[in-house]
């Protein structure tokens, strides 16, 4: 099952893993749809709908994803039915985790600490970008450019505030205003 989860993270990205499972990433229901969209984009490749299949087995559900290359049916028709089928997969999950012995605290627990990672890890991308806008342009931008890695807690643009000597990276969710999930990437001014 690890190997399956990991996987589908590193093929289909956090975003989808994490509405394939049920877990983590908070996202509100038009970034699910967005989502499952893109998802549905992508499951043209014969490898990924196999991946699925076999997750879906591993979990204990037969489900056809068939209706994913199905021309008969309407986008719209495909967007329903991947709705029903994240959500029964998305069932099937936790039984499936908790029949290990693995409570759904623990589980939560382990995707949250996935969750802290994955933002240190976008935070040090955004900065890498940011340290290259400031090279070529000798200032560092003063918004965010949209293409920059996200907040993996909220899928938003990391908050951005520039101090004399640094830059802060910050997790939008409220639970972060105390200072938590906030990166400082430093900058040396040139001397005269």
């Amino acid at each position: 099952m690890n190997y399956l989860i990991n996987t589908i993270d590193k093929e289909l990205g956090e975003e989808t893993a994490s509405l394939i499972m049920g877990t983590g990433i908070e996202m509100t229901e038009e970034q699910k749809l967005s989502q499952m969209q893109e998802m549905m984009d992508r499951f043209e490749q014969p490898q990924t709908i196999e991946l699925l299949k076999k997750f879906s087995h591993a979990v204990g559900e037969e489900i056809d994803f068939g209706f994913l290359v199905n021309s008969a049916m309407t986008d719209k028709q495909r967007l329903a039915q991947m709705q029903k089928v994240i959500s029964e997969i998305n069932e099937a999950f936790v039984v499936e985790m908790s029949t290990f012995g693995f409570s759904w605290e623990s589980i939560d627990g382990l995707f949250k600490s996935r969750v802290k990672h994955t933002a240190q890890i976008n935070s040090i991308k955004a900065a890498i970008k940011i340290y290259l806008i400031m090279v070529k342009t000798g200032q560092l931008p003063e918004e965010l450019p949209d293409y920059l890695a996200k907040d993996p807690y909220t899928g938003r643009d990391f908050l951005y505030e520039i101090t004399d000597d640094s830059f802060v990276l910050g997790c939008q969710s409220d639970i972060f205003e105390k200072g938590k999930e906030r990166f400082t990437f430093h900058i040396r001014k040139k001397s005269n």
